[in-house]
């Protein structure tokens, strides 16, 4: 899902451990038929600041819409958060 991203050089792999499990943050999946082709990441720094990031959706699924989707999801969670308080 990264080999085309920052040519070849995504950041994704070296932090993707450490943000699957950092309290007071979202690691977040989209999938297709089971196999995962999409992820992203929001963290929370102070009550009404999240910080987005780390979008990336497999390159044989792009154009369909699942980033948009995700993106979508990803407001609506931080708005119904208690991170957004």
């Amino acid at each position: 899902m990264t080999r085309d991203v920052w040519n070849g050089r995504d950041y994704l792999p070296r932090v993707f451990d450490r943000w699957v499990g950092e309290a007071g943050a979202a690691f977040q999946a989209a999938e297709v038929d089971g196999v995962v082709v999409g992820v992203q990441r929001l963290r929370a720094y102070a009550p009404g600041l999240i910080w987005y990031e780390g979008l990336r959706v497999a390159a044989e699924h792009r154009r369909r819409g699942i980033a948009r989707a995700m993106l979508e999801a990803a407001i609506e969670d931080a708005r119904s958060s208690a991170w957004w308080r």
